[in-house]
């Protein structure tokens, strides 16, 4: 497991934040954290066509399940000042491979550029 990865290309959502990144055979985890520092409650959830990008090789890998954290259409809720830890799995990703991007397409969609391995 690699803790708290160096992110170099930046990402776009200030209250999440990768806390670790797990492969194996079976799966690629990544472990996050989400922190609503809005005046409300609120809520998440990702979006089922979320994916993993190897710039190096242009592969993608799917996303297969989600603990702690809803599926769209559904809704995780999330009081001001809370913060969850959730895990997203995806195909398992090779190893040895240098680094990836954590790609959700949509709006308000969480997009990691540079994650280090």
């Amino acid at each position: 497991r690699i803790n708290m990865p160096a992110i170099t290309g930046g990402c776009n959502d200030e209250s999440t934040r990768i806390i670790g990144i797990e492969l194996t055979e079976s799966y690629a985890a990544v472990y996050m954290n989400i922190t609503n520092r809005q005046y409300q409650s609120g809520s998440f959830s990702v979006n089922r066509d979320i994916y993993i990008s190897v710039p190096s090789t242009g592969e993608k890998y799917k996303f297969v399940s989600a603990d702690n954290c809803a599926v769209s259409p559904e809704k995780t809720e999330i009081t001001y000042g809370q913060s969850i830890g959730f895990t997203l799995y995806f195909e398992p990703v090779p190893a040895g491979t240098p680094g990836f991007d954590l790609i959700e397409p949509g709006e308000h969609a969480w997009q990691f550029y540079g994650i280090e391995l």
